[in-house]
This record gives structure tokens, sequence and C-alpha cells, in this order.
């Protein structure tokens, strides 16, 4: 048996052991957190040109043997240009720039002991490419970054950094990348407007000025004459005014305004912006290219530019363009009511319910066509004329024409709250003909607009297009082996030669 004192000292012995392995494990922990850790880390990392992180850099300057000195700055969330003019910066190209920078890898480091000349690489005095300096946020300045040839052979370039011998390979990315025009780094966007702030605009084309104002969400034509406005062609013009970007920027010393066409210019366009101001813009000549552009003025700071081709045709609208031209003024959501009448005394009505259920009257024990009945408010919620023939048509021998004095068909919309939408009338003109033409015009007004054949076929319906077929319809289609019987409505149309 083990006495006492020899299960003690063994007792003994095993503790210390146990110590001692414990204090090993931590001193092990302790140098591999000290030492091995960051060792590794260093290792695995890789090797940069210059150690900075991007959101450190407060600005961006480069110098070039052949083209003007660049400088870009933060604002706010933004970029901005000091160099070689005062102008905002393209924020997502100076982000891309600042990238290649500061994650350029030195793919080779050549000791300044081994290294040749530094004119054989392309590094003396300011470089052959470029010199770029980083800027930091706490007001430090980093060595500048010295980038010369690219290499014999390989896609690599070398870099040298300011006070030091050494020369380092980069791969030829970072070499390109670097090569920066001022257009390069300058916002491209012209003009920006909030469209809640337009409370006017001016379009001026050939000697005339259209002028159009809001009221509410409503536009109106008020010169030369007083129309309807198209709201959705306005806020597209709008849209259009913020998406104008330049394809070139001209100095004052380099702007030609007469050469350019801008002193006696082909279009002009000025938005009223109430407490906020004005902006706006002139077009002049086109540059046949290629690529075809045409040369623009910013009529706030004078700025000339290029602008793409699309611009011009763009803008450059009649009073035509801009009217409005639906005959039923209302969202597809709001029609509650839609009468139908016809020239041969047929006549029926949709009408909603409070719960969203359409009825038709006369009434029917047909089912009605859910579908169709979606289709057809939706397609007169956005039924517009075409072109507009006649502006003052309101006596019969002025309607003759186009058919309307004796039309073909008449649909008035009204809303839930029994409030109109547009009352119309419809007729076709030569419908036996190989060239039948349509038209159409609101009653309240004296405008007649021409319609292609499936806008008026919107207006042409009959209640069968919206009840379900009769059971013996069925049955006799079915007998016939499934053809279709074409339908024949009866319809009479006006006829004018």
């Amino acid at each position: 048996m083990w006495n006492r004192g020899v299960v003690e000292a063994f007792v003994a012995v095993k503790l210390w052991k146990t110590v001692v392995a414990g204090l090993i494990v931590v001193a092990l922990g302790a140098y591999i957190l000290a030492v091995e850790k960051p060792r590794m880390e260093a290792e695995s990392r890789e090797d940069r040109v210059v150690d900075v992180k991007a959101e450190d850099v407060s600005a961006i300057r480069l110098q070039y043997p052949d083209s003007p000195t660049i400088r870009v700055e933060r604002s706010g969330d933004g970029w901005h240009m000091s160099e070689p003019v005062d102008a905002p910066a393209d924020g997502p190209a100076v982000d891309r720039l600042l990238k290649q920078i500061v994650e350029a890898k030195a793919e080779r480091r050549i000791p300044g002991t081994e290294a040749q000349d530094p004119e054989i690489y392309g590094l003396e005095g300011s470089g052959e490419r470029a010199r770029v300096t980083l800027y930091t946020k706490d007001g430090s300045e980093l060595p500048d970054i010295i980038v010369g040839k690219t290499t014999p052979v390989g896609f690599q370039a070398f870099v040298r950094i300011e006070g030091k011998d050494e020369v380092i390979v980069t791969p030829l990315i970072f070499h390109t990348g670097v090569k920066k025009r001022p257009f390069d780094l300058r916002d491209k966007s012209l003009l920006h407007v909030d469209p809640e702030h337009v409370v006017a605009i001016s379009l001026t084309r050939k000697g005339e000025t259209i002028r159009l104002e809001r009221s509410g969400d409503d536009w109106s034509l008020v010169a030369p004459r007083k129309f309807p406005a198209d709201k959705n062609r306005i806020q597209g013009l709008i849209g259009s005014v913020n998406n104008l970007r330049a394809t070139a920027f001209f100095s004052d010393e380099d702007a030609d305004r007469e050469k350019f066409g801008l002193t006696d210019p082909s279009l002009e366009i000025s938005l009223e912006l109430g407490e906020e101001g004005s902006a706006g813009f002139r077009l002049g000549k086109k540059d046949e290219g290629p690529p075809v552009t045409y040369y623009f003025e910013r009529t706030s700071d004078g700025q000339v530019a290029k602008v793409a081709e699309w611009v011009k045709p763009r803008f450059d609208l009649d009073l035509d363009d801009l009217r409005d031209k639906r005959l039923f003024r209302c969202k597809s959501d709001e029609i509650a009511s839609i009468r139908f009448e016809r020239a041969d005394g047929a006549a029926f009505a949709l009408d909603k319910d409070d719960q969203g259920k359409w009825t038709i009257s006369p009434p029917s024990d047909r089912a009605l066509k859910e579908p169709v009945i979606t289709r057809t408010v939706g397609g007169l919620a956005s039924l517009s004329g075409k072109d507009i023939v006649a502006d003052d048509a309101t006596a019969p021998e002025q309607l003759a024409p186009w058919g309307l004095d004796n039309p073909a068909l008449d649909v008035e919309v009204r809303r839930g709250d029994d409030s109109s939408c547009g009352h119309a009338i419809a007729a076709v003109v030569g419908a036996d003909s190989d060239n039948p033409r349509y038209y159409v015009k609101r009653t309240d007004e004296a405008t007649v607009m021409s319609v292609p054949e499936y806008l008026y076929s919107r207006l042409d319906m009959v209640a069968d297009d919206f009840l379900a077929p009769k059971p013996e319809a069925n049955e006799k289609q079915a007998a016939g082996g499934g053809k279709k019987k074409e339908k024949k409505r009866g319809r009479k149309k006006a006829t004018t030669d």
C-alpha cells in the first residue's frame, strides 16, 4: 500500500508538471499573437505601392509632362475639381482612380543598388508618364508616386516613390489608369433641376416662343395659344433636362460662340424654378463629327459644351407636340362609368359600383367579360389623338370634312363622383375605300384629331364585346366543328369623300 507521504509527493509532482505545461502553452500563445501572427499577416498581405486607405485620402493631384495638372478634392460626400478648372468632379470616376492608386501592387522591387539610371525607366524628374500626389485627411502629403515607362516585355510598368532610389514594377493597368484628361474626371452632367420646383417653361424655336405654366399638378400652354398641355410630355421634358451630359467642354478662350451658332441659337429652353431662380440652355449648330453632336451653352454661367445628337429632337418640339391630346383625362382607376352610343341607335353603358363590380345596362343574363372591361378601361384612359387636323371646328359645316357632323360613335367616360373625364365623338371617312381615315374630337373642345384604326377600335365597341357568348351560340359553334362565326356589328360608319 502507498503510504501518505508517497501519495502527497506524487500529487505535488503531477501538479507542478501541469502548471509548467500551462505556462508553456500560455507563452506559446503569446508568442504566436505577438510575433508569428503579425509576421504571417504581413507576409499574406499584398505588397502595395503606397500604404494608405482610400477613405483616408482627401485630395489627389495628377501632374503630367504634356497636359494640364488635375487636382480633385473631397467635398461633402463627393468630389470637386479645383484644377485646371473649378467644377464638380465625376465622383464614381475619381473613386475608381483612387482605388487603382491605393491598390496598385508592387509586383517586384529593384533595390537602388541594383537599379540602372532612372532615365532608363522613365523615372527621371517628374516621370515620363505622371506624378501622383495623395493628401490625407490629417493634412499630410504623401511622397509623390512617379510613373515612368512600361517594361520592354510583359504587361508591367516602372514607378518609384519620391525620395527613394528603389524601382517598383507594377501592373500595366496602374500606368494606364493614372493618365487622365480633365474631362475624364469632370462631372459631365450639365443641369439638375428638381421637378417639383419647375413652375414654368419657355421654349423658343424658329422665332416663336412657347410658354407652359403649371397649376398644381396640371400644365397648360399659355402662349402663343392656350390649350391644356400634355403633363406626361412635360415631365419627360424635365427629366431629359436632368439627363443632359457633355461630350466635351470648352473654356471661354476656346468657345467661339458665333462659329458654334450660339449667338443665334436654333433652340433655347428656360425653366423657371420659383424661389430657386431659373435654369436653361441654348443649342447651336450641329457638328457632323463623328459622332454627331450639337454645340450647347448653359445660360446660368455661359459654360459651352457639346451634347449628343439626341438632344435636338428631344427638345425641338412644336405647339402640337406639347398639347394634351387625350380624349379622356383621368386615370384608369378613376373610371367608374362608360357610355357608348352609336349612330345606328344602339347604346349601352358600363358602371362600376362601390365594391368595384361592373354591371352593364341594358341588363343581361350573360356574364360580363371582366378582362375585356379592364383592357377597355386602360385603353380609354390612355387614348390620345395622333395628328391635329383642325383647331376651330365647332359648326356642322366645319366638322363635315371629318365625318363628325354625323359621328358614328359617341363615348362618355365619368369618375366615381360623376365628374366627367371626357365626352368624345368619332367617325371614319372613306370607310369603303382602300385608305379609310379615322377622326376623333372632344365635344368640349374645337380640336379634331386623326387616329390610327387600332385606337379608333377602342371606341368602336358593342355590348356583345363585353358579354360571354350565348349558350346556343356555343352549341352551334361546337356543331360547326369549332369554326368561329365572324361577328357582325351592324355599324353605321359616316363616310365623306
